[in-house]
């Protein structure tokens, strides 16, 4: 349901969780804190079918990262431009009516409904190549490095 696909966006938002494993040991997964959270490079690759939680959890890295809380960068296409909510209604008649009925509003508070969110870096894939993942692994390799630093 889309209901539940928003509520693992949030859950993934407010915290992640770590495997740490090794040839001779296996530690059971734990949860990040808020802070190991956002002290994470991260790289989110979207494109135009990047809708619903998918497109809200993009909006809220970017918004992360202009106001200084993530090391963020974001690749791929514009995504699929819905910041918007509906809800049909069916009727005993056999008719129905489709309202929105909310807006999803990310953290700068700017409804993205008909812009999509913009990547950073812009890169369309191939029919053979997953060009927006190349680029993501070189865009997380420049994270760790600017870290690091």
């Amino acid at each position: 349901s889309p209901t539940g696909q928003v509520i693992v966006s949030y859950e993934y938002a407010n915290g992640m969780y770590r495997e740490d494993k090794s040839m001779d040991d296996y530690n059971p997964a734990t949860k990040l804190t808020k802070d190991e959270v956002l002290g994470l490079p991260i790289v989110v690759i979207c494109n135009e079918y990047t809708a619903s939680a998918g497109e809200i959890f993009t909006a809220a890295v970017r918004d992360y990262r202009n106001a200084g809380l993530l090391s963020a960068t974001i690749v791929g296409t514009v995504t699929y431009k819905k910041g918007i909510m509906q809800s049909t209604y069916n009727y005993g008649d056999g008719s129905s009516v489709t309202l929105t009925t909310a807006y999803y509003n990310p953290p700068s508070g700017v409804n993205y409904h008909g812009t999509g969110v913009s990547p950073d870096v812009e890169v369309e894939n191939t029919q053979t190549e997953d060009l927006q993942y190349n680029q993501a692994i070189i865009e997380l390799n420049k994270l760790i490095n600017a870290n690091n630093n």
